[in-house]
């Protein structure tokens, strides 16, 4: 019999770092930015990869804020605890980041894991949605930034190559 949270947590291990279908995982990604390239915003952006890092840190937060049953502890989608505007002083910021991305990982993973499997169904507090849709759409969401990553790290070689 299939198991939902444990389907869960090997996606999101999965997608974080292994070998997704899609191709590389998000620290493969991460892992492989140049760190002068981190604060880049080409063309008058307003997201670097430094941002985008913090931000999926927030959401990691978030959601282990909520699995810790803090109802009020909320993100407003244009407020300093989702978008914050950071800039990495050299490679060991970056590490720095990383390294904070990873931890929140690990303990999001292990409260869920903890959590055990009513939590697929429990409303997360002060929502309307599940942990559930939460968790799924935390990969997704991932998934979603690796792209802008990518397309980010891309643009710097360009720039750095001409």
């Amino acid at each position: 019999m299939e198991n939902p949270l444990k389907n869960r947590i090997d996606i999101l291990i999965e997608v974080f770092e292994q070998k997704p279908w899609y191709g590389l995982s998000v620290m493969e990604i991460l892992e492989g930015v140049d760190p002068a390239s981190v604060n880049f915003k080409p063309g008058g952006m307003h997201k670097s990869i430094a941002i985008i890092l913090q931000h999926m840190i927030n959401w990691r937060i978030f959601i282990s804020r909520k699995l810790e049953g803090k109802a009020d502890y909320k993100i407003d989608s244009e407020g300093s605890a989702d978008w914050q505007e950071i800039e990495c002083d050299g490679p060991e910021d970056w590490l720095g980041q990383l390294a904070l991305l990873r931890e929140t990982q690990t303990k999001l993973l292990s409260q869920i894991s903890t959590a055990g499997e009513e939590l697929m169904h429990k409303k997360v507090p002060g929502s309307i949605y599940t942990y559930e849709y939460l968790i799924r759409g935390l990969w997704q969401h991932d998934i979603f930034h690796l792209g802008q990553i990518s397309y980010l790290r891309e643009m710097w070689a360009r720039q750095e190559n001409t």
